[in-house]
């Protein structure tokens, strides 16, 4: 059992709400109990949130079979290689013609590919994947997440030093980095504000933040609804708009840059949302769809989806299924939010 405790006002705006979803289950993880997400009447704010909430206390129990667990010394078969290759090779195609090569180049090093290598912090790193891949560019890493198997196995992946904690315990020394990165982290955070308060505080003056979550406001939430795969109760405490996430991003202290909307994983969120869909009612601890992949159909009717989206992104840029925020540390110039994908690296 989840302890939990009601919200039943907008943690970002305050204002009133209506329930969008109830009787949510975990379907990936089978973390028990019974889910509503809330969604704000304010507009722009339209921020979804979960009441009841969980108690911060108990909420290490919806993480017990979560997939930064998984056996790191369990070595893929051939076939699964080859069927892989054959994924990759049509979700390049799809890429291409959607035109976001550059940007999934981009959204892969977090928007940080202008800047000179210096010291990046990853928050809710997991694995540490990205802080491997920033390293072989010439960053200098650190990880932290508060989950010790996954920084257990960054260190066998790896050998990737993660702290495991809350990142106001680590006490870090101010202006200590020169980027910090946050993906799909910021939606898991009891107090997104403060997290980011503490994120100003050990960034350099100028240092660079950037923030990549599910969209709230996405084609493949209106799509698939209940079962969309950016909800995720009841490990997404909240899930933002472009504006929501503006609005906490500004109210920590933070310049910022950039806000706007992307279909470039797409695919990923969509072939799971099907695989959600197609698991509804039959979720229990011992059937849970985020132990199995999608099927070839659900992969292929998710790289569809994902070239549709693209191509609405044009006239709808609120539309993408990930949000993506940049911010700057103590900006000494007015800077403006865009909904859009920029058309250069940030």
């Amino acid at each position: 059992m989840i302890n939990s405790t009601a919200k039943p006002r907008c943690p970002v705006c305050k204002s009133h709400s209506e329930i969008l979803h109830g009787g949510l289950r975990d379907q990936l993880f089978g973390a028990p109990g019974d889910w509503s997400l809330r969604r704000c009447a304010a507009t722009p704010c339209g921020l979804l949130w979960l009441d009841p909430c969980p108690v911060e206390a108990d909420i290490a129990k919806a993480y017990q079979t979560y997939y930064t667990h998984a056996d790191t010394e369990k070595k893929p078969l051939i076939r699964s290689h080859l069927v892989a290759a054959v994924r990759d090779f049509f979700v390049g195609v799809v890429t291409t013609l959607c035109g976001q090569r550059q940007e999934k180049i981009d959204i892969a090093h977090m928007y940080l590919r202008d800047m000179p290598p210096g010291r990046v912090l990853d928050i809710g790193c997991g694995e540490a994947k990205f802080l491997h891949r920033m390293q072989q560019t010439g960053w200098e890493v650190q990880g932290i997440d508060f989950d010790a198997s996954a920084a257990s196995n960054a260190k066998k992946l790896f050998d990737i030093d993660v702290q495991v904690g809350k990142l106001e315990d680590v006490k870090f020394p101010d202006g200590t980095f020169d980027a910090i990165t946050m993906n799909h982290v910021i939606e898991h955070v009891f107090d997104p504000v403060a997290l980011l308060q503490e994120a100003r505080r050990i960034l350099k003056p100028g240092g660079r933040l950037v923030m990549v979550t599910p969209n709230a406001l996405s084609m493949g939430h209106r799509v698939f609804g209940r079962f969309w795969r950016g909800l995720e109760p009841p490990r997404h405490i909240q899930i933002f708009t472009p504006s929501s996430l503006d609005t906490v991003a500004r109210s920590a202290g933070l310049a910022v840059n950039k806000v706007f909307t992307t279909a470039v994983n797409g695919w990923i969120i969509f072939s799971a949302s099907s695989a959600l869909q197609r698991h509804q009612g039959l979720c229990s601890t011992t059937n849970l769809c985020g132990h199995e992949k999608p099927t070839r159909g659900e992969q292929i009717q998710g790289l569809k989806l994902q070239l549709r989206e693209s191509f609405r992104l044009k006239q709808h840029p609120a539309d993408g299924e990930e949000i993506v925020l940049i911010a700057v540390n103590e900006s000494a110039n007015p800077v403006l939010t865009v909904t859009s994908p920029p058309t250069n690296a940030a």
